[in-house]
């Protein structure tokens, strides 16, 4: 899509639409509906979100979009799968960070960034989560290549390939689960908010990022380099 980069799903797909040629195919009339639905799922909840509505933002008829979805869930998940994409088309590469420290802080911003960007639609998301199985398992696909993704962008520093993986897998998935937190407390109007976190993008950036550093290397990224602590697993007896 040129060199435009959109972090919202719907801007995003809607630039798609754009570029197509022939306004009159079904890839047209499919991406359109599926701009329209990532836009209407930023302003509505599941039980609220209305075909028609989808129907009446894109310009289309309702025998149009059971063309090409059955039900509104149909939609969702097509939706999940292209937010996968976006995600990691966007990915950041730390190739030019000078330490692993600005590393953390690189991923922390892209990820709460594009996160917030779509909070709505998330939340929407993980709402069907719990009973749509073809959203459950795109949900873990979708974890699964991004984890990787990130792990072998940290996997540049030395000093991530000196801790034990599984252990560094495990710190990886955890502050990923975390700043899921922090999308919420900026996310969706209505949702509540947690008291013990911050109420400043900013500030909630700088600690996460910290905390970040500070769970793989014992120490804060501000007090000096020191030798990375191998982090070894006991062994079982036996």
């Amino acid at each position: 899509m040129g060199n435009t980069r959109y972090l919202e799903l719907g801007d995003h797909l809607a630039a798609a639409a754009q570029e197509i040629e022939n306004k009159r195919s079904a890839e047209h009339s499919r991406l359109l509906i599926l701009a329209a639905g990532a836009q209407l799922a930023t302003k509505v909840d599941v039980p609220g979100f209305r075909i028609p509505d989808v129907c009446e933002m894109c310009g289309i008829s309702r025998a149009t979009f059971y063309l090409h979805f059955s039900a509104k869930e149909d939609l969702f998940v097509e939706l999940m799968q292209h937010l996968t994409e976006l995600e990691c088309s966007l990915t950041p590469s730390l190739a030019e960070c000078e330490d692993v420290a600005s590393g953390l802080e690189r991923i922390v911003d892209w990820y709460l960034n594009l996160h917030m960007a779509n909070a709505s639609l998330f939340a929407n998301l993980t709402y069907l989560n719990r009973s749509n199985a073809a959203i459950s398992e795109s949900w873990r696909q979708r974890a699964k290549r991004l984890h990787v993704a990130l792990f072998a962008e940290l996997e540049r520093f030395d000093e991530i390939r000196a801790l034990d993986k599984v252990e560094a897998n495990f710190i990886l998935e955890f502050f990923g689960r975390a700043m899921n937190s922090l999308v919420n407390q900026f996310g969706p109007i209505g949702v509540l908010k947690n008291p013990y976190l911050p109420t400043d993008v900013a500030v909630a950036k700088r600690a996460v990022s910290k905390a970040f550093h500070r769970a793989f290397f014992g120490r804060d990224p501000t007090k000096g380099v020191s030798a990375p602590k191998k982090i070894t697993r006991a062994r079982a007896p036996g």
